[in-house]
């Protein structure tokens, strides 16, 4: 679907846009607090969210430990950790992105925002004889318009991050970035972060599971 399909369809609901959290890098979050507040599964975007763009290791060795000493200790590796991904069609990257990370690829035919009954019938193959809800589940991307989104519309988490770097993306995706830039700004000078989780208003939601002693470069 084009970046304009995707403008039509939050101009009337700009809420789909904004994130339950926002953190610099996903090692900017506590975990165990996250685990805590009933999230169960967790889905990564790749390129700037674990990797830089278009590659398939680990960005730096912060997010490569938080990912093997944090995120793998509170979480199951086989059934409970993803990355989501419908553009990496050879069995070689496939191959090489789940060696490298150690997270279980899931490959989607729709695109993000559109691909989340993909996504979650694949959590559902992993964990059966287990009732899945859709707050359970957490999604992790550098992009408005396509990560918080998906998570929006279907009532999972979202969480927002900033992306790495943007050498070597297309002028459209370049393009989207300014555009999101803008939305998040309004959203963060208006103070209106969602701060709902589990149809509960928990204040400082975010707060709670940002590590608020670890200060990224």
């Amino acid at each position: 679907m084009s970046y304009l399909k995707l403008l039509k369809i939050t101009w009337n609901n700009p809420w789909t846009l904004n994130p339950n959290v926002y953190v610099p890098r996903i090692d900017s979050i506590d975990y165990s607090k996250l685990k805590e507040l009933g999230v169960k599964y967790l889905v990564f975007d790749k390129d700037n969210t674990l990797t830089a763009h278009l590659k398939n290791e680990f960005y730096d060795n912060k997010i490569q430990s938080c990912v093997n000493n944090e995120i793998k200790q509170l979480y199951d590796q086989n059934s409970q950790i993803f990355i989501v991904s419908n553009s990496i069609k050879s069995e070689q990257k496939q191959k090489e992105v789940q060696q490298n990370l150690g997270i279980e690829l899931i490959l989607t035919s729709q695109k993000k925002p559109h691909n989340f009954q993909e996504i979650i019938n694949h959590i559902k193959q992993k964990n059966t004889n287990v009732s899945i809800k859709n707050h359970e589940i957490a999604f992790f991307g550098d992009r408005l318009f396509t990560d918080v989104l998906l998570a929006n519309l279907n009532g999972a988490v979202s969480v927002y991050t900033d992306p790495f770097n943007n050498l070597n993306e297309h002028l459209g995706i370049w393009l989207m970035r300014k555009i999101e830039k803008q939305i998040f700004s309004k959203f963060q000078n208006s103070r209106s972060i969602n701060l709902y989780y589990l149809n509960q208003n928990i204040k400082n939601f975010d707060q709670q599971v940002t590590k608020q002693n670890q200060q990224q470069q």
